[in-house]
């Protein structure tokens, strides 16, 4: 982020907002805070880290690895489009040391 204010705002967004790098790992760039409650994350341990590594899929849930696919090739459809594209709202398992299986389960319907 370029600017202290700037990055105020849109840290401060009433939305769950993630910005990728482009480079292949997508890495984490910035994040709204109103993501960091729905993941339960913290911005100083996922900014600067790939997506899938702060968030990997959960190997005991097929439709995990289905997931991470599908956010993949919208990501691939953006870049090569240059316009939105939109993941309807489906399952998603994110990494919660509280549960016994290591997930818990979300929904979300992610516009990239």
């Amino acid at each position: 982020m370029s600017s202290p204010n700037f990055q105020a705002l849109f840290e401060s967004l009433p939305g769950a907002y993630l910005v990728f790098a482009t480079d292949p790992v997508l890495t984490i760039a910035a994040v709204s805070d109103e993501y960091l409650r729905a993941t339960g994350t913290q911005r100083a341990s996922i900014v600067g880290k790939p997506v899938f590594e702060v968030f990997p899929t959960n190997p005991a849930d097929q439709d995990s690895i289905a997931n991470r696919d599908r956010i993949l090739d919208s990501v691939t459809i953006v870049k090569r489009d240059k316009k939105a594209h939109t993941i309807p709202a489906q399952k998603y398992d994110i990494p919660a040391p509280h549960s016994p299986t290591g997930f818990e389960v979300r929904y979300w319907s992610i516009l990239n």
